[in-house]
């Protein structure tokens, strides 16, 4: 027994390991007291905790209104010859949004120099009769006429009260052609109808009744062209023509520079009815200084919108708003859209897919092209 217990706690070597099977041996140097200063580990820093962040504010917070699921999406597309691809799309309200719609102040001007027909000034004052009828109590409104000099309903824009009706149904029975010589400056009416200061809760249209006769003279063209510079989005311009008239693609560009269209008539009893037509789309505007932003859901798509900052029209209910885009894939991506509401501001977030898109036209392209066009003009 002695000699088990002898044997048992004999401790057995560890098994053999093959030569070539064995890590090579590293190298070692005799360490003195210094070289061992020299790599003895430093103490290591102070554990820092980080200092509690700060959450991140809600929409409400910010003064901003989700309104998202209050507008449907329609998408079309056309493939370009390089591999990209052309879309619109088109924001639109739902019936059962209920925004309350911003302030606005129409400013009507009158074009009454000498090219302007007689009968053609009747119906331009018939047109404007009618129109300050239906306007809301809460906006208001201005007349100007203008050839040489200009003559002005109002100091201060006017509530559409009967009082106030009947003042400009007086001033409008009082507008007569100017005389043979009378030319039309369009430039310093417009800059008249230019807020000081900008409300923020307020919208401004200029509604302006002209044949562009007078951009005839280079310098009035100029003139337009540095009222475009100052407006900014402070006022959207939209000008009624008819459709025999000069100058008509100098006119559209004049509105498009400044956030609205040209309107035309083939007859001069059918100015009334643009204009009423007009009216009704704008009459409730939602929002407006409106900005997009997208954020591609693929990291090789690149998107690029149009009509770009300071060219994008407000947001009204009773219009469908068009977006314009360029994008190298056809992959799904998110739009923001911001817009002034109210002291607040309105935001809508779409994801935006190419599954059910419909395939466009050419009118896409030429859209496009117009708008890449008008952009330039404008600059930066």
């Amino acid at each position: 027994l002695k000699d088990v217990e002898r044997t048992s706690l004999v401790e057995t070597p560890p098994p053999r390991i093959p030569v070539s099977m064995q890590a090579p041996s590293p190298s070692f140097s005799l360490a003195t007291p210094q070289s061992l200063e020299k790599i003895s580990p430093q103490p290591s820093p102070p554990l820092v905790l980080a200092p509690d962040l700060p959450e991140m504010p809600t929409l409400h917070d910010l003064h901003t209104k989700p309104y998202s699921d209050a507008f449907d999406t329609e998408l079309v597309f056309s493939e370009q010859e390089d591999g990209s691809y052309l879309f619109a799309l088109t924001l639109i309200p739902k019936e059962e949004l209920k925004i309350a719609p911003l302030q606005q102040t129409y400013t009507f001007l009158i074009d009454r120099s000498n090219s302007i027909q007689g009968e053609r000034l009747q119906a331009t004052k018939n047109a404007i009769r009618k129109a300050i009828e239906e306007m809301k109590g809460e906006d208001t409104f201005n007349i100007l006429a203008f050839d040489q000099k200009i003559d002005k309903l109002a100091p201060y824009p006017l509530h559409p009260t009967p009082e106030s009706i009947a003042k400009a149904d007086q001033f409008l029975n009082r507008i007569e052609l100017g005389s043979f010589f009378s030319t039309g400056n369009l430039s310093k009416p417009l800059f008249l109808c230019l807020p000081h200061p900008v409300e923020k809760n307020q919208l401004h249209t200029a509604i302006l009744f002209t044949d562009g006769e007078s951009l005839n003279h280079r310098e009035n063209f100029d003139h337009l062209k540095s009222l475009t510079t100052l407006n900014q989005g402070k006022t959207s311009l939209y000008i009624l023509a008819m459709e025999e008239d000069p100058h008509l693609e100098e006119l559209e560009l004049i509105t498009s520079l400044n956030q609205g269209k040209l309107i035309t008539s083939t007859t001069k009893r059918g100015l009334k009815r643009k204009l009423l037509k007009l009216m009704k789309t704008i009459r409730s505007p939602l929002a407006k200084n409106l900005s997009y932003t997208t954020f591609p859901l693929h990291t090789n798509t690149k998107i690029e919108l149009s009509p770009a900052k300071g060219l994008i029209t407000p947001l009204f209910l009773g219009e469908p708003h068009v977006i314009l885009g360029k994008t190298t894939t056809l992959d799904d991506f998110i739009l923001f859209i911001q817009g002034r509401l109210h002291g607040e501001w309105l935001h809508i977030k779409k994801t935006i897919s190419f599954a059910k898109a419909k395939k466009g036209g050419p009118s896409l392209d030429l859209e496009w092209d117009e708008q890449q066009t008008i952009a330039k003009i404008h600059g930066p």
